[in-house]
C-alpha cells in the first residue's frame, strides 16, 4: 500500500509539471482564459500536487463541464487527456480509456495540433498498460504523424520511448533496439537528462536480453553517469546489477564483483530510506483516511439536511396546493353565484322590457286601428262628406305611416338581436337617399304642414355605407324631427365633412330636449318616447336601433339639443 502510494505521489508531481508544460503550446489555440477557469485549474494543480486525488478529480470534472458548455473544444479535450493520464497513473486503466474514447470524436474534428498529438500519445500509453499492443502502436504512430507534419519536437522522445517499449513487449527486440537508440540520441541532443537516462536504462536491459553484453555494459555505465535520480529509483540499482552480470558473462570477474558490491550498497541505502520514510508515509495514509472519513460524515450530514429540507418543502408545497385549490373552489363558487345572480337579473330585465315593449306597441297600434275603424264606420253610415273624408284620409295616412315605421323598427330590432343583419358597403349619392326618405315621410310632413329645406345639400355629395342601414337611420331621425317640430315649421337637411367622417345633418326647430333626456338618448338608456308636438306617440326604439345600426358599420349618431330651440342630429359615417 505504501509503495503504491509513493508511486502515485511521484507520478502526480511529475504530471503537475506536465500540465504546466502543455500550457504554452496550447495557448494560441485555446480561447482566452477567464477567472473561473483559472481558479479551477489552480485548484486542480494544488490538489493533485498534494495527493488529494478525489478533490483534484472534482475540480477537473468542473473544468470539463465548463469547457463543454462554452464550446471550447481544445480545452475540453485537453482536460479530458489530463483526467485520463491521472487515472492511468493510479491504475484506473478502464476508466482512463473510457475517458479517452468519449472525447475522441471531438478530437478528430480539431485541426492538427499539439492537443491531437498529446491525445494519441496518451491513448497509446494507456493501451500499452492494458496490453493492447497493436492498438497502442497505431495511436503512437498517429501522434508521430501529426508531429512530423506540424514540426512539433517536444513529444518526439515520449513517442519513441513508448514505441520502443511496445516493440519490446511484442518480442520484436531488433525494432525495439533501433527505436530506443533513436530515443537515446534524441534525448541527448535535447539535453533531456531524465529521458536520456530512461532510454539508456531500456537499452541496457534490451541489449542484455539480446546477448550483446558489451553494448549492455556501455549503455548501463552511461545510465549511471547521466541519471538524475542517483539511487532515488530502484532502477539505479538494477542497472548496476545488469552491468555486473554482463561483465560476468564476458569473463571479467573483477568488474563484475565491483558492480555487484555497488548493488548491495545501493540497495541497502535504498531500504534504509524506505524505513526512514515509513513513519511519514503512514502519516500521509492516516491523514488521507481521516480526510475521507470527515468528508463522508460531512456528506452524510449534508444529505440528511437536504432530505429534511426536501420533506419540509414538500409539506409546504402540499399546504400551498391545498390552500390554492380551496380558494379556487371558493372563488369559483362565488363567481358562479354572482353569474347566476347576473343571469337572473338580466332575465328579469329582459322580461320587464318585453312586457313594457308589448304594452307600448299594443297601445301605439291600437289608436291608428281605432281611427281607421271609426272612419270606416262613419263612411259606411254616410255621416261624412267628401271634402271632410279627404282631410281625414290624409291624417289616417300619416298614422298608418307611423305604424309602418313602428313595425319596421320592431322587425329590425329582432333581426339585430339575432345577428341576421350583415352590412354591404357601397358609394351612395346623399341627395338621392335624402329624397327617398322625404317621399316616404310625405304624409307626416303634409299632416303637420312642415317643409324640408335642402338648400345646403350639395347634389354631388356622396357617402360610403350600406344603403339599407342608412335609409333606416335617416327615416327614423327624420320621423323624430317631424314628430317634435311645430306645425307649419321647417326641417333643414345638410351635409358636412370631418377628418374621418362624412355626416348628414337633420335640424328641426321644435321643442328640443332637456339635459337629462339628451343624456339618456346618447347613452341609449331611454325606452319610452315623449309625446310629439301633435301628441304623436312612439316606442323609443327608433333612435336606439339607429345608434346600434351605425355602430355595426363603424358610424355614430351625434345629437345636439337645447330645450325650446330644437335639435340637430348628425348621421356620421366613416370615409372609405
Amino acid at each position: 500500500m505504501i509503495s503504491r502510494l509513493c508511486s502515485i505521489t511521484v507520478f502526480l508531481k511529475l504530471f503537475a509539471f506536465g500540465l504546466l508544460f502543455y500550457g504554452p503550446s496550447l495557448a494560441a489555440q485555446a480561447e482566452p482564459a477567464d477567472a473561473y477557469a483559472d481558479s479551477l485549474k489552480d485548484a486542480q494543480a494544488y490538489y493533485w500536487n498534494n495527493d488529494k486525488i478525489d478533490s483534484g478529480f472534482a475540480a477537473n470534472a468542473a473544468l470539463i463541464r465548463y469547457y463543454k458548455k462554452i464550446g471550447n473544444d481544445y480545452e475540453y479535450v485537453r482536460e479530458s487527456i489530463n483526467r485520463a493520464e491521472v487515472l492511468r497513473g493510479i491504475g484506473g486503466y478502464t476508466e482512463a480509456i473510457n475517458t479517452i474514447r468519449e472525447v475522441e470524436p471531438i478530437c478528430k474534428t480539431l485541426p492538427l495540433s499539439t492537443v491531437r498529438s498529446a491525445f494519441y500519445n496518451r491513448k497509446g500509453a494507456i493501451l500499452h498498460e492494458m496490453r493492447q499492443h497493436e492498438a497502442a502502436l497505431a495511436a503512437v504512430k498517429e501522434s508521430q504523424r501529426i508531429d512530423s507534419i506540424k514540426g512539433f519536437k517536444w513529444r518526439i522522445i515520449s513517442n519513441l520511448m513508448l514505441e520502443g517499449a511496445l516493440y519490446r513487449d511484442m518480442k520484436d527486440l531488433e525494432k525495439a533496439e533501433k527505436v530506443l537508440v533513436k530515443t537515446f540520441q534524441a534525448s541527448r541532443d535535447l539535453a533531456d537528462s531524465s529521458e536520456w537516462a530512461s532510454a539508456a536504462y531500456n537499452l541496457t536491459v534490451l541489449n542484455f536480453r539480446l546477448g550483446d553484453y558489451e553494448r549492455s555494459i556501455r549503455y548501463g555505465r552511461r545510465y549511471i553517469d547521466i541519471s538524475p535520480f542517483k539511487e532515488q529509483k530502484i532502477t539505479y540499482g538494477d542497472v548496476f546489477h545488469l552491468v555486473s552480470r554482463a561483465y560476468e558473462e564476458l569473463g571479467n570477474i573483477d568488474s563484475a564483483h565491483f558492480y555487484l558490491d555497488s548493488v548491495y550498497g545501493i540497495r541497502m541505502r535504498h531500504m534504509q530510506r524506505i524505513i526512514d520514510d515509513n513513519s511519514s508515509k503512514y502519516e500521509v495514509v492516516n491523514q488521507l483516511e481521516k480526510e475521507r472519513l470527515e468528508n463522508d460524515i460531512l456528506q452524510a450530514e449534508r444529505e440528511q439536511s437536504r432530505l429534511q429540507l426536501i420533506i419540509l418543502a414538500l409539506a409546504v408545497l402540499v399546504a400551498i396546493v391545498l390552500i390554492y385549490f380551496a380558494n379556487r373552489q371558493r372563488n369559483q363558487y362565488k363567481r358562479a353565484n354572482a353569474q347566476q345572480e347576473e343571469y337572473s337579473k338580466e332575465l328579469e330585465n329582459s322580461l320587464n322590457f318585453k312586457n313594457k315593449l308589448i304594452s307600448i306597441v299594443a297601445h301605439d297600434i291600437r289608436n291608428p286601428i281605432a281611427s281607421l275603424k271609426g272612419l270606416i264606420h262613419v263612411y259606411n253610415e254616410g255621416l261624412v262628406e267628401e271634402k271632410d273624408l279627404e282631410q281625414m284620409m290624409r291624417g289616417l295616412e300619416a298614422s298608418v305611416g307611423n305604424v309602418d315605421l313602428l313595425l319596421e323598427n320592431l322587425l329590425n330590432f329582432v333581426r339585430s338581436q339575432s345577428g341576421e343583419l350583415d352590412p354591404h358597403i357601397e358609394r351612395l349619392n346623399v341627395a338621392e337617399v335624402v329624397h327617398v326618405s322625404i317621399s316616404e315621410a310625405q304624409a307626416q310632413l303634409q299632416d303637420k304642414g312642415i317643409s324640408v329645406n335642402l338648400d345646403k345639400l350639395n347634389a354631388q355629395d356622396t357617402i360610403s355605407t350600406d344603403g339599407n342601414y342608412l335609409a333606416f337611420v335617416l327615416r327614423n331621425v327624420l320621423s323624430n324631427a317631424i314628430k317634435f317640430s311645430e306645425p307649419n315649421s321647417s326641417i333643414e337637411i345638410s351635409c358636412h365633412h370631418e377628418e374621418d367622417f362624412d355626416c348628414i345633418n337633420i335640424q328641426d326647430f321644435g321643442k328640443g330636449m332637456n339635459a337629462e333626456t339628451l343624456r339618456q338618448i346618447r347613452e341609449n338608456t331611454a325606452i319610452r318616447s315623449n309625446l310629439g308636438t301633435g301628441n304623436e306617440k312612439g316606442t323609443g326604439l327608433g333612435i336606439g336601433l339607429s345608434q346600434e345600426f351605425l355602430h355595426k358599420i363603424n358610424g355614430k349618431l351625434k345629437i345636439e339639443s337645447s330645450l325650446g330651440e330644437g335639435t340637430t342630429v348628425s348621421i356620421c359615417l366613416p370615409k372609405s
